[in-house]
């Protein structure tokens, strides 16, 4: 947070001065080996006891032929700087100083308290004996002042004895140190100088051993949508000082979908919540995103991106959609990066005030999905495919996941380039699947590379005897995907049936000729009876070699004599009425290794 007071009177051009002094001292041939007592600005000259802010010293010349300098702020505006960085006295304190250039050093306030002025000291270094460098001048002093804290959290529903609302505020350094007692007060007005209750709620106050936090039970009494300035002070007298302020809104918390997307916006993110949040004359909402707190009211400094191309569209009381802008964005070296959601009552700065609890919205880089290979698998899963894109995220931990028409993949792997991803497909039912890519950036769907579940099985036991009788005929079990849909038609010993779903023994005739139009003689050998599906993955049959099915046209063929001893192949057709016309390849099974089935004469 940056701090500032005015300064009056005129100042003195120091560089002139340093510039005259150092030419008078080269005339008299004894150039010194440091401009000395150098008088320099600070570029913010107020800010919060405690310190832990920075300060940026300079003057021309301040630091030529200094390396690692030091510094103190010692008390009093005209206090005498000590001879050296060692020495010390009462109310002296030692600052961390890092070196810009020549002219400019950066400077860590150390823990400054209320009530004092300090002068700054800067020193050639921080050695024993390292003489005085420059100093501030009296209008240049630096004054601590109350706080500007973070509270956590800054928005809230009202509390109850039963739920509780615990806030702590907090500051860039022990803004609390030296103070026994620290109380505060809720009010809707400017927090007054010294303690006042008068037209405000009060609240006990708990301190860190550190100094650096304020925790308050939120008081119950607080009104419902109202945004309070909450006010820190070092005891309950009417003398006792501001030590440091902050806000706090009772507002209802909402949700955002998605809570994802990416690098740069231009995507559309709908706000909504159980209650009417926008009831009391909100119209025109404003929301900006950032990377700090939401601040209370509506803010249009750089570190908050505004939603305003377009604004955002109430839709009712209850939800609002916005688009998010292009400013949103990673850092240069940034895998991801959250930022927060701000929702006002309007988009006036300053006056706007937050009408709900900050959201959570994280970014990341935007992939492609350009392929897939190989395009196609069996409908159980258990294939390795690689997609290929861009921008697959690659550290350690990484949430990203990958789906084939909402059948997710496994055993995710992505290369060092953030190129391919390669995965597992689990089951789906036969047919053509989109292909997508889900990351912190979103989902990314592949419309044009799609990915064919086609019809394979696999079949246990693959081999049995010729049955000497009826009752001899093999069980089978048979694992694939899609089984959920199937009309089991076939009954034992009668003829093949001509509607519904069916389990065949075929030869190689069976996948000869146009993929999509079956011969209606297509080699089927032998049919499987009292079919059961178990799950959309599984099913048992009993596979009738004693009746094996004629030559001729499958539909209503009666069994004739038993199957020949040879290798075959388990198929599964989906609706037997379809077979000999026009159907899709996925109404079929497809051949595989683990849908070969061998008739023995063992």
């Amino acid at each position: 947070m940056r701090y500032s007071r005015p300064r009056t009177g005129n100042r003195l051009r120091r560089a002139g001065v340093v510039a005259a002094t150092t030419a008078l001292a080269v005339a008299a041939g004894a150039a010194p080996a440091f401009a000395a007592d150098v008088d320099f600005d600070l570029d913010v000259n107020a800010g919060p006891q405690g310190g832990g802010n920075t300060v940026t010293a300079s003057a021309s010349g301040l630091l030529a032929s200094v390396t690692t300098p030091g510094a103190r702020f010692v008390v009093g505006a005209n206090t005498t700087c000590p001879a050296t960085y060692s020495t010390t006295s009462a109310g002296s304190l030692t600052a961390t100083v890092t070196k810009s250039d020549d002219d400019t050093a950066k400077i860590v306030v150390p823990a400054v308290a209320l009530g004092s002025t300090y002068r700054v000291c800067m020193y050639v270094g921080t050695a024993t004996g390292s003489v005085t460098q420059g100093k501030t001048t009296a209008i240049e002093a630096y004054v601590p002042e109350a706080s500007t804290v973070s509270i956590t959290p800054n928005a809230a529903n009202p509390a109850t004895t039963a739920s509780p609302v615990s806030i702590v505020a907090s500051s860039s350094g022990p803004w609390l140190q030296n103070q026994s007692t620290v109380s505060a007060i809720f009010t809707s007005a400017t927090c007054p100088a010294t303690y006042s209750a008068t037209g405000a709620t009060t609240a006990t106050v708990t301190k860190n051993a550190a100094n650096t936090t304020a925790t308050i039970s939120a008081p119950t009494t607080l009104t419902n949508g109202a945004t309070y300035n909450v006010c820190y002070y070092n005891g309950t007298a009417n003398t006792s000082v501001l030590l440091g302020k902050g806000q706090y809104s009772l507002v209802p918390a909402v949700s955002l979908s998605p809570q994802f997307g990416p690098s740069a916006g231009t995507n559309t993110l709908i706000i909504q919540s159980s209650t009417n949040f926008m009831s009391s004359g909100v119209t025109a909402p404003g929301v900006i995103f950032t990377r700090l707190a939401c601040p209370n009211t509506y803010s249009n400094a750089s570190d908050y991106v505004g939603a305003s191309s377009p604004l955002p569209t109430k839709i009712n009381n209850m939800r609002l959609s916005v688009k998010v802008p292009a400013g949103v964005v990673l850092g240069s070296s940034e895998a991801s990066a959250q930022y927060k959601v701000c929702v006002y009552g309007g988009s006036t700065a300053g006056t706007s005030k937050l009408i709900a609890q900050p959201l959570n919205y994280t970014i990341a880089a935007s992939v492609t999905v350009s392929s897939i290979a190989p395009a196609s698998g069996p409908a159980q899963g258990g294939q390795e495919v690689v997609i290929t894109g861009t921008n697959f995220p690659t550290a350690e931990g990484a949430q990203v996941s990958a789906s084939l028409g909402g059948s997710e993949l496994t055993n995710i792997k992505v290369n060092d380039l953030g190129t391919t991803l390669t995965g597992t497909t689990t089951s789906h039912a036969p047919g053509a699947t989109t292909v997508s890519v889900t990351t912190l950036a979103g989902t990314k769907s592949a419309l044009g590379t799609p990915y064919a579940y086609t019809y394979g099985i696999t079949v246990s036991p693959n081999t049995a005897p010729v049955p000497a009788s009826a009752g001899a005929n093999p069980p089978i079990y048979i694992q694939g995907a899609g089984f959920s849909n199937l009309t089991p038609g076939a009954a034992p010993g009668v003829a093949a049936t001509t509607t519904g779903a069916a389990v065949y023994l075929v030869d190689n005739t069976w996948y000869a000729g146009n993929q999509a139009s079956r011969p209606v003689n297509a080699g089927a050998k032998a049919q499987c009876y009292d079919i059961t599906v178990i799950t959309d993955n599984e099913l048992i049959c009993t596979l009738d070699l004693y009746n094996g099915l004629g030559t001729a046209n499958i539909l209503g063929t009666a069994p004739t004599n038993t199957v020949p001893v040879g290798t075959y192949t388990i198929a599964i057709v989906n609706d037997v009425a379809a077979v000999g016309g026009p159907v899709a390849d996925v109404g079929f099974s497809r051949i595989s290794s683990g849908s070969t089935f061998t008739v023995a004469s063992y």
